[in-house]
């Protein structure tokens, strides 16, 4: 599937599948619907077929007659991000669903399906087509750009995201300060870049082309929502937000050291297997919790350390899934479901809701043992992360109302003057206002408040 074909207006929701009946009757719903279709009765038939660089999704059999869809899926993963995956199958266990959520199906639905579940999924997946080819193309031209500067305005525009001065720039690259200045200007004008924080936005989202290991510690850190404008002063943590502590009514206790026993959590209606799972997990060395119901388990106070939660589907108070919703936000607590009464329905909405392992009973015990090794490693990445940055919302909880708003507003790439303008004072007060937020977010340069918000992840606000 080589060789990119001009974008088109029109999504196309390409069809795999061996049955001729299925593929008509999808082909007549789709172009009801406004959408391109194109048919294959084969893998092998739809991979000759050249690929297309425009919104798209690929409705998917799993039971195909060369290679299966699992398969296929498999193999256009890596160059095909652009192109979500709809499986619609009568192969429906659900280790087959679970495998293929795990490989990032956008949906996995049961022939005979309802067409309207189906058009959703299919708009939800053209939508997110356009999203990503959407970014593609962004990066495209912030990667072109950057291949177009010359060695040395590369290694001053390292300097730059970092925070360094001109002077300091000149000094590490034993050039004047006039030269820096050259290459500096050179740099931003082949990058396109209006102001510094545009520059280290595009330098983080280049990463790791163009940005030093120091601006970020977990991957690519974008200002969410530059493009947009303004940026408000509230945050958004996609993991223990800060000021859900002192509301919750399980409030967690202090961040865990990680040299604590992990802990493994156990939900189940039944006593012989709450009593086997205890046993199982105590004999591979992490420390078991048996609960009988949701309710008990919820009265359990939160503690940050390393645990994950093993979950049946039928509880008498309250199922599974619904409890996996009630604790979504315990990042540090990865969920394994283990059931007897499981469905594909079910299957998909624990996989969608971040379940890190579906299994059926019986289950083989080093099956779920390697299960919980997964779920603690990544209860102990998360901790880290959580670690690392409770310390920059503690600074920002520390601002004051007018010092986040003028936040928000720098790291917008607004001067001073603007800001006065925007908020209502003087430019001196702005200065004020701005040189306490500096210090109190510990941030030495302008560069390194703009990496401090993308790691917080401000949420933009339209502008006016």
């Amino acid at each position: 599937m080589s060789g990119l074909v001009p974008m088109s207006a029109v999504p196309i929701v390409f069809i795999v599948d061996d049955d001729v009946g299925v593929r008509e009757s999808l082909e007549l719903l789709i172009q009801g619907a406004g959408w391109r279709a194109e048919t294959f009765a084969s893998a092998e038939e739809f991979l000759s077929r050249p690929r297309v660089h425009t919104p798209s999704c690929l409705i998917l059999d799993v039971m195909l007659p060369d290679l299966n869809g699992l398969d296929l899926q498999e193999r256009i993963a890596a160059d095909r991000v652009d192109m979500p995956i709809i499986f619609v199958t009568g192969a429906h266990d659900i280790s087959t669903t679970v495998r293929a959520m795990k490989a990032g199906a956008a949906e996995f639905l049961t022939k005979p399906c309802d067409y309207d579940v189906l058009l959703s999924a299919i708009r939800h997946a053209v939508d997110r087509s356009r999203r990503v080819l959407r970014e593609e193309a962004e990066m495209g031209e912030h990667r072109t750009r950057y291949v177009s500067l010359t060695p040395r305005e590369r290694e001053v525009m390292d300097l730059v995201v970092i925070g360094e001065l001109n002077k300091q720039i000149g000094g590490e690259l034993g050039i004047s300060e006039i030269t820096v200045k050259t290459h500096r200007s050179n740099m931003m004008r082949k990058m396109k870049a209006g102001s510094l924080v545009d520059l280290v936005n595009m330098a983080a989202r280049l990463r790791p082309l163009s940005v030093p290991n120091c601006l970020t510690l977990d991957g690519p850190a974008v200002l969410e929502g530059h493009r947009g404008g303004c940026m408000t002063s509230q945050l958004f943590q996609p993991g223990y937000p800060m000021n859900r502590a002192s509301t919750s009514s399980h409030g967690p206790k202090a961040w865990s050291n990680g040299r604590a026993a992990a802990t493994v959590f156990i939900v189940d209606g039944d006593d012989t297997v709450r009593d086997s799972l205890e046993s199982l997990i105590q004999s591979a060395g992490w420390q078991p919790e048996i609960f009988a119901c949701r309710q008990e388990f919820l009265s359990r106070e939160r503690v940050l350390a390393p645990s994950c939660l093993i979950l049946d589907v039928a509880l008498p108070d309250l199922n599974g899934l619904d409890l996996q919703q009630l604790v979504a936000d315990r990042i540090e607590m990865p969920t394994i479901f283990i059931t007897a009464c499981a469905d594909v329905p079910a299957t998909v909405r624990a996989m969608k809701a971040g379940a890190l392992e579906f299994l059926t009973k019986p289950f083989r015990n080093e099956v779920l043992l390697s299960s919980i090794g997964n779920a603690i490693e990544r209860s102990q990445a998360a901790l880290r992360h959580e670690a690392e940055m409770q310390p920059l919302r503690d600074r920002y909880a520390s601002l004051s109302r007018r010092e986040r708003e003028v936040m928000a507003l720098v790291v917008a790439g607004r001067l001073n003057k603007e800001i006065g303008v925007e908020l209502g004072i003087c430019e001196i007060t702005v200065q004020a206002h701005r040189g306490k937020m500096m210090r109190k977010m510990k941030a030495d340069s302008l560069a390194g408040l703009v990496n401090i918000a993308a790691r917080l992840r401000f949420t933009a606000a339209p502008k006016g």
